[in-house]
């Protein structure tokens, strides 16, 4: 099969770990756009690592079975046909500035107006919000005009009014698109679905709504004349905002509207001018959760009383495998988890972007998590789904927090 990307009966575990690809057999045809489904942890950024070849070249593991990857059966020279777009955008970029880390692939400025990211040509990497970091590997993977480019939870962090555009793009390229992603909106528009795994996730299948009943208390969080600026740019202008026990507040807003860095100056990491009280203990759940593991296992990591577990073990998010793992063998899915269980230790709660490579359902049972505990929790989201189940939705825009109609 020259002509395309042959895995027959691939298995695959890292180090003495049990397999998590078992006899898979997965075909692409040149040109054929697949959508790649799964659970959490079920394997589908092990594949997409193993057709890119950084399995098995840079990782310690058990392969056995054929990969065939556009006529070459060596994966060192995978990555000549194959261009992998990881879920987190800061393992691919490598320059300083945005212009050289686009031009490094292409100087073709039409792809960068294509994406709606002129803007962004003239800033340092290190100034972008993980959204724009987001686009830029974006453009970067289609400037290189690989026969495959694999996209994995690539819209993540992106304004749904800019995936509604992307998408398009993406169908429209002449190579092969290998793409997997928590929203099922654009499922029907790929040419096959392929299914990793061997529990389906109900893709397409809107769990019913529960209904909280939790009474909102008194303030345990009050904001005043919040403000903040990156050099002579302002992010955040005099915001106020108060949050009370029980209550959930969702913020959206464009990428790099300034959402998380609202959510680092509450927490105290950024200091900001303005006046924050917090009445209780503040935790933070960051987009990428890696940094803020120092346990050797996830259920050191969670430590939480017997009764607080039970509970969190009755939402079904948690399963009882998950706990003796160490907390960087984990997917990134299950890292996303874990990071959103420990940030329930807090009194107030900040969660970053909590339902990232999860299914809609995820997002559902934390709320009821933070109702059920008796937490307050200030949720920043693209999800609008996750943010009209909040009990405020606010819209951060142009520096200024408003109530959304």
């Amino acid at each position: 099969m020259r002509d395309g990307i042959l895995l027959r009966n691939l298995s695959f575990g890292y180090g003495n770990s049990r397999k998590i690809i078992e006899n898979l057999y997965f075909t692409a045809d040149y040109g054929e756009k697949i959508f790649v489904r799964g659970c959490v942890g079920s394997g589908k950024t092990t594949l997409f690592k193993i057709i890119s070849g950084l399995i098995p070249v840079f990782y310690n593991c058990r392969i056995s079975g054929d990969v065939m990857v556009f006529g070459e059966n060596s994966p060192a020279n995978f990555r000549k046909h194959v261009y992998l777009v990881p879920q987190n955008p800061e393992e691919q970029i490598i320059f300083e500035d945005v212009e050289d880390e686009i031009f490094s692939v292409s100087h073709d400025l039409n792809l960068v107006k294509r994406f709606n990211a002129d803007h962004l040509i003239s800033k340092k990497t290190s100034e972008l919000s993980d959204g724009e970091k987001q686009l830029v590997t974006l453009i970067t993977a289609f400037a290189s005009k690989r026969e495959c480019i694999i996209l994995d939870e690539p819209f993540s962090h992106l304004h749904p009014k800019r995936v509604e555009k992307l998408i398009d793009y993406v169908l429209s390229y002449r190579g092969t698109i290998i793409f997997s992603d928590k929203r099922y909106d654009f499922l029907k528009r790929f040419s096959r679905v392929v299914r990793v795994g061997g529990v389906d996730c109900d893709y397409g299948c809107e769990p019913q709504m529960e209904i909280w009943n939790t009474e909102i208390g008194e303030k345990v969080l009050e904001v005043r004349d919040l403000s903040f600026a990156y050099g002579s740019k302002t992010i955040l202008n005099s915001i106020n905002l108060d949050l009370r026990r029980g209550e959930a507040i969702s913020i959206v807003g464009d990428n790099g509207s300034g959402k998380t860095t609202l959510l680092k100056a509450i927490s105290g990491i950024l200091k900001a001018d303005g006046v924050i009280v917090r009445k209780g203990r503040i935790s933070l759940s960051l987009q990428y959760p890696n940094y803020s593991f120092t346990e050797r296992t996830v259920a050191e990591e969670l430590s939480f009383s017997k009764d607080i577990l039970k509970t969190i073990m009755g939402s079904g998010i948690l399963t009882e495998e998950l706990l003796p793992k160490h907390p960087h063998s984990l997917s990134a899915g299950e890292s996303k988890l874990v990071s959103v269980l420990k940030a329930l230790k807090g009194d107030i709660v900040l969660l970053d972007e909590p339902t990232v490579a999860q299914n809609y359902e995820f997002g559902m049972r934390i709320i009821g998590l933070i109702k059920k505990l008796g937490k307050s929790a200030i949720i920043a989201t693209h999800d609008f789904r996750l943010a009209e189940m909040a009990d405020v939705v606010y819209e951060l825009k142009g520096g200024e927090l408003k109530l959304k109609p």
